[in-house]
């Protein structure tokens, strides 16, 4: 688990630095800034978690999968007036098919749910408790991250493997970073 963080420190670091990320949680947001954030989220969310998911089956392991979170960003842009939403995946992480490449994605997957709880706290304080956050809101993160680390503590993992998972997480992480940096029209 160590060496997975550490591997990963930096591309975690410019995934949440990211403009579009950093501005849910500064003051003075506006409802069109979020649901610019919204839709720039939603593309890589939907293609890392549509990668989870096809090497979870892939693996005969779906059943330890955490739900997906897509549909509740799709409400928020929803209720935000987005009519509908381009799922440009082409910065689609690979699907694993490994349990060690599986368990680098998830690293990523299962970690955005510790940072929405965060933002969701900052998008309650900047826009009010109506604002549309179930995709934040719903994360249970504390609660899915540790049913992850506890998966990924008890599987045994050699070196070559641990850098399967590393590098898998690696890719997860500039895949959902390149994917912010593509440019979303808003369609009401």
């Amino acid at each position: 688990m160590l060496q997975l963080r550490d591997s990963t420190r930096d591309y975690h670091h410019a995934l949440d630095h990211h403009p579009e990320l950093q501005r849910l949680l500064r003051p003075g947001l506006t409802l069109n800034g979020y649901r610019r954030s919204l839709l720039a989220l939603h593309a890589p969310q939907a293609a890392l978690e549509g990668a989870v998911a096809e090497g979870a089956m892939y693996l005969g392991q779906a059943e330890l999968l955490s739900p997906c979170r897509l549909p509740a960003l799709e409400a928020d842009l929803a209720a935000l007036g987005v009519a509908q939403t381009d799922t440009d995946i082409s910065h689609r992480p690979s699907v694993p098919r490994s349990a060690a490449e599986l368990l680098g994605l998830r690293y990523v997957l299962e970690g955005s749910r510790l940072g929405a709880e965060v933002i969701v706290r900052c998008l309650h304080d900047t826009l009010g408790e109506a604002a549309p956050v179930s995709f934040f809101a719903a994360s249970q993160g504390h609660w899915h991250w540790r049913n992850f680390v506890a998966q990924l503590t008890t599987t045994r993992l050699n070196a070559q493997e641990q850098q399967r998972a590393i590098s898998a997480a690696q890719h997860a992480f500039e895949a959902y970073r390149a994917g912010l940096e593509i440019e979303k029209p808003v369609t009401t």
